[in-house]
């Protein structure tokens, strides 16, 4: 009895042998990683494609290097694998199919996993510059094309303010016309529109937003304007006020933030005396109230006129950028002196020209 024993126990060790010697572990079939190399602080193990098939096992996560190599590893927050290198590109650390990232671009695991379903991580490489091309109106312009690293701020390399022609660049928009980049934004980055660039041929295109730097306009309309008394300058006048000129195609302060210092105004008027006198005209930012109000420029005593004589008075001035509070400029015809010292404006063109 105790002699079958022994033999059965003999039989048994030898099959645990047998079946244990089959049983070995997967061989790295690339010279891209190695065990040693790894950099895998929890027990990973590497294989390769054909591996993978393993049925009955708990699988943790699968780490891909390429389509054939891969290793499998326990995620727990605080371990480290390996980084990836790839010539002309960033290696931003492991992601799943939809982009949801597990390893950080430091190698660093930043979400856990449990679980049994075999979860795959796949390394995501950035490139490292793009070619940007800009587009006005839907066809590429003259400005040369920029090179950009991924990582660029923007804001430091973009071509805001550059002419072209009257107008000047002061920001970028999508297909939608939604203005993406402006000149007033102190940063911005190729990933803040990774949706636009074309990661194959590391290439990006930018349609240009531009505004005018110069303004000129005109009106027709003739108004007549009455003394107030010596010197006073109440605005009185019969008819309109003012002339009021808007800029609507000129931003203010999108010149301001492209470093826009000056605005020389020049202005024309076709005047004609009625009665002996001075007249006066006097631009303003904003709607006059009395002869109080802070006006930017002012014309002085227009003296040299023969009573129902045309002149056209022309004046002009450069201001800081600063004093213009929005794009509208009033201005006021003035009369002054003794008795009814009366004129009459003929018409008025002014033009508005921004410089640095």
């Amino acid at each position: 009895m105790k002699v079958k024993m022994r033999m059965i126990i003999s039989i048994c060790l030898l099959c645990f042998v047998s079946c244990s010697s089959q049983k070995e572990t997967p061989v790295v079939t690339t010279t891209s990683i190695t065990e040693e190399e790894s950099g895998i602080k929890d027990g990973g193990v590497i294989g390769t494609l054909e591996d993978s098939g393993q049925e009955g096992k708990e699988y943790i996560a699968t780490l891909y290097m390429d389509e054939e190599t891969y290793y499998e590893i326990t995620l727990k927050k605080g371990a480290t694998v390996q980084t990836l290198n790839r010539e002309g590109y960033q290696f931003q650390g492991y992601y799943t199919d939809t982009d949801v990232c597990y390893v950080g671009a430091d190698g660093k695991v930043v979400r856990e996993y449990y679980g049994v379903d075999l979860l795959r991580l796949y390394p995501k490489f950035l490139p490292l510059d793009f070619t940007i091309t800009f587009f006005q109106n839907g066809r590429e312009i003259g400005i040369p094309k920029l090179t950009c690293k991924y990582d660029k701020n923007l804001m430091e390399v973009l071509p805001f303010g550059e002419l072209l022609g009257a107008e000047c660049i002061v920001g970028f928009q999508d297909e939608s016309k939604t203005v993406e980049i402006d000149s007033g934004q102190k940063e911005f980055y190729l990933k803040d529109i990774k949706h636009r660039l074309d990661m194959e041929q590391r290439e990006v295109t930018l349609e240009i937003v531009k505004t005018f730097t110069s303004f000129q306009d005109n009106r027709m309309d003739t108004y007549e304007v009455s003394d107030s008394g010596f010197f006073r300058q109440k605005l009185h006048i019969k008819g309109n006020a003012y002339d009021r000129f808007i800029m609507e195609e000129v931003d203010i302060q999108a010149l301001k933030n492209l470093g826009y210092q000056n605005v020389e105004i020049e202005l024309s008027c076709l005047i004609q005396e009625v009665d002996t006198g001075d007249q006066y005209i006097r631009v303003y930012t904003k709607k006059a109230s009395n002869r109080n109000d802070v006006f930017i420029m002012e014309s002085g005593k227009i003296t040299d006129m023969e009573q129902e004589e045309e002149k056209l008075y022309t004046m002009k001035a450069t201001i800081p950028i600063e004093k213009l509070e929005s794009n509208e400029l009033y201005v006021y015809y003035n009369a002054g002196g003794f008795g009814n010292d009366d004129w009459v404006s003929r018409g008025m063109t002014i033009s508005v020209l921004f410089t640095k």
